[in-house]
């Protein structure tokens, strides 16, 4: 429904609402001026330190940079980091609130605030007071936000525009001011266009200035060393690169300077560039392996060729020896036939027979030659097989190896997301082919990134190895436990309804929830939300994936640490 409409305002601010501007505006400061005072002494806060850095740069509203004041206050009072100088802290703020020129409606509210500050004398006490200070600049910050006025006079920039046209920056420079000067076209705020000019400026001066830069703040080196080890311990290498691999992981832990970690990464790509040429040793020994095959296979034609002409010389050697004996026998029965005087006979027979004997000799003799010759090369023969054998078994047994490591997260043991794949591509042939039921459960812990930025990336992978075990313990032989990347998990459950998926969820959910998490003898807070979704006749596996993980993120809507089904999306 449309109100009645309001008459246009004057961007010109009201006297009464001077003095609350300015003084919301410097307890603003001072507040912000304060949680700067805590540098170095946490990360998380540092982090948030930095973002407020950033945020003021930028020219951020004071909404956006109350909202990350909040958020670092309360890091100061769960950290306990006010204790020491904790009085003089809050007769600080106390007289801060006191100089200000409160309007109307917050009077008595700051005037009842100041007194608790002034007067609180324990930890608990001071903690309500600052608790409701933050809420205080928090709400101040919104209804300043609320109520202002947009400029509808915006400066022309044109004359800006053709300066940086007129520098002739290099291209580099150009991709580095771009960001400002498309910002400056969006900003209808006045104040906000002239700190991004600042900002420009400062962009410009670095980019023109010839020295080297200064060091980066220790907060951002330690970031950068943190991220860099945290990837180079991920990192799968060959068995004989484990000693280079933990030698980089000790000279990034001891990276005191940029200069030094740059090394750390060079030493990195090189490691990286062995590792490939290892592995194409491995593609050269398996090219030699085949020309070795080739090679082999040509023996064997030529073994069967040589086979083949022995075989021929075999029978036309018999042929010959079987022509030679009938003309023998033919020329002993004509000389039979022919002499009549048997004495004579005598000698001529005895000559055709020393002649056929002879030559059965001479046919004998060449059989065992060829026979000797064909059991030598067949010997050859089998060597050469049984070392084309042995070179096959070896081959067959690294390609398997490889392919079980291109299947396995290096980290937690499970499948990674290739073997996802695979798994619910073999499962859901097998269900379409023998029927039955087939669902799958998509698994998140939840607010796990807050485990790595107060415990630290070793502490996360502590927190998902152990998270792996447990949802490996209470699965069946017949599922399967997937990582598909970071804190996500998926569970293939062959033969399961969508009832049975849900029962199975809850159990998973159990287990990780009851479960004591600890790092370094503190206790560490995990949970997980679950979505479970049932294959349909009509679906592929994206498809059941993608209502699983609707469900999912339903209970992570819900409060999280807690098991949703692809039905509740419906009313969700």
């Amino acid at each position: 429904m449309v109100g009645p409409r309001q008459p246009p305002q004057s961007n010109t601010a009201t006297p009464a609402s001077l003095p609350d501007a300015d003084s919301n505006a410097r307890l603003h400061q001072a507040l912000l001026d304060l949680v700067l005072t805590f540098r170095g002494r946490h990360p998380t806060l540092d982090k948030n330190i930095q973002r407020l850095d950033v945020l003021k740069s930028n020219g951020a509203s004071k909404s956006r940079i109350a909202v990350i004041l909040g958020q670092a206050a309360e890091i100061i009072l769960a950290q306990g980091l006010l204790s020491g100088d904790q009085a003089a802290t809050t007769r600080k703020l106390a007289e801060l609130l006191e100089k200000r020129l409160p309007s109307a409606d917050f009077a008595e509210k700051t005037r009842f605030l100041r007194n608790r500050l002034r007067d609180a004398t324990t930890p608990k006490e001071t903690d309500s007071a600052l608790e409701e200070l933050v809420g205080l600049v928090n709400l101040l910050a919104q209804r300043a936000a609320k109520n202002a006025k947009p400029v509808v006079d915006v400066p022309d920039l044109r004359a800006l525009n053709l300066l940086l046209d007129e520098l002739q920056l290099p291209e580099a420079a150009k991709l580095a001011v771009a960001p400002y000067r498309e910002q400056l076209t969006r900003l209808r705020n006045h104040g906000a266009q002239v700190s991004c000019v600042r900002d420009l400026a400062k962009c410009l001066a670095l980019l023109l200035k010839t020295s080297t830069e200064p060091p980066p703040p220790e907060p951002a080196l330690g970031l950068a060393r943190e991220q860099l080890q945290h990837l180079v311990k991920n990192l799968t290498l060959p068995t004989p690169l484990a000693e280079d691999k933990a030698q980089i992981q000790r000279q990034i832990a001891s990276a005191a300077s940029t200069q030094e970690l740059n090394t750390c990464v060079q030493s990195l790509v090189q490691l990286l560039q062995t590792s490939q040429g290892g592995s194409q040793l491995d593609i050269d020994d398996l090219g030699s392996f085949l020309k070795l095959i080739a090679k082999r296979i040509e023996d064997f034609k030529s073994y069967f060729a040589r086979s083949g002409e022995t075989h021929t010389e075999s029978i036309d050697s018999a042929d010959s020896l079987q022509r030679l004996m009938r003309g023998q026998v033919t020329s002993l029965l004509e000389a039979v036939d022919d002499e009549t005087n048997f004495r004579a006979i005598k000698p001529a027979v005895i000559n055709q027979l020393e002649g056929l004997e002879s030559s059965l000799t001479a046919f004998v003799g060449n059989e065992h030659h060829r026979h000797s010759l064909a059991v030598s090369e067949m010997g050859q023969v089998a060597g050469r097989l049984k070392e084309l054998e042995n070179e096959t078994q070896r081959l067959r047994a690294d390609l398997k190896a490889q392919r079980i490591l291109t299947l396995i997260d290096p980290l937690t043991g499970v499948f990674n997301r290739l073997g996802y794949s695979e798994g619910i591509a073999r499962e859901q042939a097998r269900w379409r082919r023998y029927g039955g039921a087939l669902s799958i459960a998509m698994c998140d812990l939840d607010l796990f990134k807050n485990i790595n930025d107060q415990y630290g990336h070793s502490a996360g992978d502590k927190v998902l190895v152990s998270v792996a075990e447990l949802l490996g313990a209470q699965i069946r032989d017949c599922d399967v436990l997937c990582r598909l990347g970071g804190e996500e998990f998926a569970v293939i459950l062959p033969e399961t309804t969508l009832e049975g998926a849900e029962i199975t969820a809850e159990k998973l959910r159990l287990s990780i929830f009851n479960s004591k998490f600890r790092f370094k003898n503190e206790p560490v807070s995990v949970s997980i939300s679950i979505g479970v979704a049932q294959f349909r006749i009509e679906d592929s596996a994206t498809d059941v994936y993608d209502r699983a993980d609707r469900a999912m993120y339903v209970a992570k809507s819900q409060g999280r640490n807690r098991c949703c089904s692809e039905q509740d999306t419906a009313t969700e």
